[in-house]
């Protein structure tokens, strides 16, 4: 037995169970604490039965798994593997093309997989294969963005980093030259049509917005964040007319969750944060802990924070336990709790216009945050 049980498949789930936990992100509708356990118990059952050859049975798991979260490509890789076993290889090979359209990208672990064995002779397979290499060398399916009037685009794939898009003003102003955001996509998608159309409005308070265009949108990798700050960062930084230094980080969900511990590592690398559904948590391999303080107490004041979350999101408690000793550490952090939202992007209507508001404070060199009176108190279970 092979199947995906390490490899992509625990990087990636070590990056995202956290969210998973919470609330999935990107679905339709986000599923409740107890669905989001559901699914970790099935992984792990359908893993076990894969290792005692019960291919019907890890298919079942596997199949239930999906039902709630629809476009994980590792379970979807796993569908075909206990479909190629149950001499079913046409269902195999569509399995397989739903987890390669969804970034499965390791060529190697899919052509020495047994579970895969019985497909190498379909004629379908050299190409499926040749799908995974491109995936692996591209880092993911390509999102092709759209002109928007007004706006200047500039796209490139720079040597060892992600490629990216880069929305910022047709004409600079050379004493106020447009300050860099970075978008950190959530697990399951990109997004960055939704933020993208933000981008005139960013404009206007003088920023530029990068989007990575190709990589696996299951989550972010340690070699994801290690191709964006070493490779993509310092590519983008050469544009003309761009201060590109201490970038804002805006991040939804996973994204929101790298941007947290991206902070929490250099703090004064960046020019602020602005998150929605993400929260003070860290994930390590024996449990999910309290993400703690950068350790560089000074730098940790000069970085804004704006973290909103809805007030029916179960990870608005980890907010309220929280936001007390960071205020008082001197971390210039505003919660902003969105009425009858749960774990979703927040940022439209009043609170998007509220973030507006911030980000203008933050490139006027303002550094707002939250008071005695603005601390939200109604404590929520989790």
């Amino acid at each position: 037995m092979m199947c995906v049980a390490g490899g992509v498949f625990m990087r990636v789930m070590l990056v995202i169970m956290l969210l998973l936990v919470l609330a999935a992100p990107l679905q339709a509708q986000a599923i409740s604490r107890e669905q989001a356990l559901k699914a970790q118990k099935l992984q792990e059952e359908a893993l076990a039965l894969f290792g005692e050859e019960k291919w019907e049975e890890a298919a079942a798991k596997c199949e239930a798994f999906l039902k709630i979260i629809p476009n994980d490509s590792t379970m979807q890789y796993n569908m075909a593997c206990a479909n190629a076993r149950l001499n079913k290889p046409e269902d195999a090979i569509a399995w397989l093309k739903k987890s390669l359209d969804n970034g499965y990208a390791e060529p190697d672990h899919m052509q020495q997989d047994p579970d895969l064995a019985a497909l190498h002779k379909n004629a379908a397979w050299e190409k499926l294969v040749e799908r995974a290499k491109q995936n692996e060398e591209l880092g993911g399916p390509l999102d092709k963005g759209i002109e928007i009037d007004g706006v200047k685009t500039i796209e490139a794939m720079p040597e060892g980093g992600l490629r990216y898009r880069l929305r910022m003003p047709k004409e600079i102003d050379v004493k106020q030259p447009p300050r860099l955001i970075v978008w950190l996509h959530p697990s399951g998608g990109s997004m960055n049509s939704t933020v993208e159309k933000l981008s005139p409005e960013l404009i206007k308070r003088g920023y530029a917005l990068l989007v990575p265009t190709q990589k696996n949108w299951a989550g972010w990798s340690e070699k994801d964040i290690t191709k964006l700050t070493e490779k993509t960062l310092s590519h983008v930084a050469k544009t003309e007319g761009l201060v590109a230094d201490k970038p804002v980080l805006m991040g939804f969900s996973a994204g929101g969750q790298a941007a947290l511990l991206l902070w929490q590592e250099k703090p004064d690398a960046y020019g602020g944060l602005i998150i929605s559904a993400a929260y003070p948590l860290k994930l390590e391999e024996d449990g999910i802990k309290t993400l703690e303080l950068p350790e560089d107490k000074a730098a940790l004041k000069s970085t804004p924070i704006l973290a909103a979350v809805g007030d029916q999101d179960r990870g608005l408690a980890t907010w309220q336990r929280a936001q007390n000793k960071w205020l008082d550490a001197g971390v210039p952090l505003k919660v902003e709790v969105v009425a009858k939202r749960r774990h979703e992007w927040l940022f439209t209507g009043p609170t998007l216009e509220r973030a507006y508001k911030w980000l203008e404070e933050v490139r006027a060199g303002k550094v707002p945050t939250d008071n005695a009176t603005t601390r939200p108190k109604r404590q929520v279970a989790i």
